[in-house]
């Protein structure tokens, strides 16, 4: 009954998208008046907590220039930045008096030293406290501080620049080693901060093609594997990643191998190949993607390390007559998938909001996320007001567990979001999930103010 409902609801908005007429007044009409560049639209830069040497954005010749040895040429900027966010979240899954209540602050700070357009020193931190409201427990109030971000990322011919003075040798090669963030196939198969290089050769020619990219990857500390407590496990990953611009479609291919002790859950490989286009219909044109991942135990399955494959599917288009935005995806797992390397939740939160945490509450996604025997869906509409400093997505989604006493879920879900001049903006989303075959449904809200420095 649930996926007939949202097969419905799914027709319907398709039906009214492409049926609606886009006349002049249509905001998303391009106009036939030729225009001028209007600078007077044009916000003023809102500038970091702190700037020292120079301003990132400055008129005239730069400042504190030297060559090294090397032939490279520096002039140097420190920029401090981040955002504070705080919120309160509140999920009754377990029934009346039985929920979480809690207060989030987080704090992410980054350090940016830049020495040219192509190299810079980064240093971030991500500091999160809670206060734990109900159930009551003294002892439940948090406080972490981790540092997510040290790294230092080149350009080869930038750094050692008499190695190609022309500029006409392939060694357009950009290098970032240290702690970072490294996310690949849209955290399908990586969502992780590692210590790790990546080396990355752009603007490889190939006949056919616009433009194509290939990166390495080595990873060797502060991995993150698919355990119940998500610890750091003991173990080298290696990755080979690949994309391709192809006629009007996007390829990405990526391939990793996870060396991993038995004690740290098992050798595992993973293939992954997506690919992104636009598709034509009705006068309307729809953004599609298209992905399979696999996973596999080289020395058969742990907890960690899965058999499995998944199929995610995803659509989305700006009905005619309207600048909003429709979104449909949809997603199947067989066996048991396991990503590469994730830090926290499944891969699943690009389905939607009750596939997705927001960053703050400690409860995680109002459906699981996780890519166990089992499919789902989601389908939302996201409608933009005010000159799109205020927006509004609805959404309804589904999924179906194939696991032993799974539980199937229907959930629906609302957030509002609205900007506040340049560096704020408030959100508050509430969502409602079914579950079957139990007497308690689960209900939250999730709010948050955020402030950019």
């Amino acid at each position: 009954m649930k996926w007939k409902f949202i097969g419905i609801i799914f027709v319907g908005i398709i039906i009214f998208s492409v049926s609606t007429v886009a006349d002049d007044s249509s905001p998303s009409r391009y106009s036939e008046e030729p225009l001028a560049m209007r600078t007077d639209l044009v916000p003023e830069r809102p500038k970091p907590a702190l700037e020292l040497l120079q301003d990132y954005q400055r008129e005239g010749r730069l400042g504190y220039e030297a060559q090294l040895p090397t032939g490279m040429v520096i002039s140097p900027f420190f920029a401090l930045y981040g955002t504070y966010r705080t919120g309160i979240q509140v999920n009754d899954k377990n029934g009346p008096d039985q929920g979480l209540v809690e207060w989030v602050h987080k704090i992410d700070a980054l350090a940016n030293l830049t020495l040219s357009g192509t190299e810079r020193i980064l240093i971030g931190t991500s500091n999160k406290a809670r206060k734990i409201y109900q159930p009551e427990d003294d002892t439940a109030n948090q406080l972490d501080v981790d540092i997510t971000t040290a790294f230092f990322e080149f350009d080869l011919t930038e750094v050692l620049a008499k190695l190609d003075w022309e500029g006409t040798k392939p060694l357009d090669y950009g290098v970032t080693v240290g702690r970072q963030r490294v996310f690949i196939d849209d955290g399908f198969l990586i969502d992780d901060s590692m210590e790790s290089i990546v080396v990355t050769q752009n603007t490889i020619h190939i006949p056919g093609t616009s433009y194509a990219r290939v990166a390495a990857l080595y990873a060797w500390d502060d991995i993150d594997r698919y355990t119940s407590k998500r610890d750091h496990i003991e173990g080298d990953l290696y990755g080979l990643f690949a994309t391709v611009d192809r006629h009007h479609s996007t390829i990405d291919l990526g391939m990793t191998y996870m060396n991993s002790p038995g004690k740290s859950g098992g050798d595992q490989y993973n293939i992954s190949l997506a690919s992104q286009q636009p598709v034509i219909l009705f006068n309307t044109s729809f953004d599609t993607t298209f992905r399979i991942s696999k996973s596999g135990g080289i020395d058969g399955e742990t907890e960690e390390a899965g058999n499995g494959t998944l199929f995610y599917s995803g659509i989305s288009w700006a009905p005619r007559g309207t600048d909003n935005i429709a979104y449909f995806n949809a997603f199947g797992a067989f066996g048991r998938y396991r990503a590469a390397s994730r830090t926290t939740g499944g891969p699943l939160g690009r389905m939607g909001l009750l596939f997705s945490g927001n960053g703050l509450a400690s409860f995680g996604a109002p459906i699981s996320n996780g890519t166990e025997k089992a499919h789902g869906a989601a389908l939302g509409y996201q409608m933009f007001f005010d000159g799109h400093k205020r927006n509004v997505v609805l959404e309804i989604g589904a999924r179906e567990d194939r696991t032993t006493n799974g539980i199937d879920k229907i959930g629906v879900a609302v957030n509002v979001s609205q900007a506040i001049r340049q560096r704020m903006f408030i959100e508050v989303g509430g969502f409602g999930v079914n579950l079957e075959d139990s007497r308690h449904n689960t209900y939250g809200l999730r709010t948050t103010f955020a402030f950019t420095f």
